[in-house]
């Protein structure tokens, strides 16, 4: 057991991470996915292993960064079908990983659909 007065005096040394990301600040903020949505509904909805859900929120927040680098307009951004429609921004040597990302954000946004 740690004193509080050690733990209160590291806590202005520690740094956080996001368990899904190994970010160091966890940026919510996308400009086209809901990852943090995204994510509860990996961890509630589904048996995806802590591994694979840091996979996908890796891809997403990666092709979220090509979207923007490549000034995809948001406003045309449709989350229907989305796996489909972005094959075009897809980095050709990781095309199977961010489709298998893809493939489950659908999922997620047809359950969000019915709820």
């Amino acid at each position: 057991m740690i004193e509080e007065d050690v733990w209160l005096s590291l806590q202005d040394e520690l740094i956080p991470v996001c368990r899904f990301c190994s970010e160091v600040f966890c940026n919510t903020h996308t400009s086209y996915f809901k990852i943090k949505d995204f994510t509860q509904y990996l961890i509630d909805q589904t048996d995806v292993r802590h591994s694979t859900m840091r996979e996908y929120v890796i891809r997403l927040r990666r092709l979220d960064d090509i979207l923007l680098a490549k000034n995809h307009p948001a406003e045309t951004f449709s989350p229907a079908g989305v796996q489909q429609r972005l094959s075009e921004y897809l980095p050709e040597k990781e095309h199977m990983l961010y489709h298998s990302a893809l493939r489950k954000y659908d999922q997620y946004l047809s359950w969000q659909r019915l709820y």
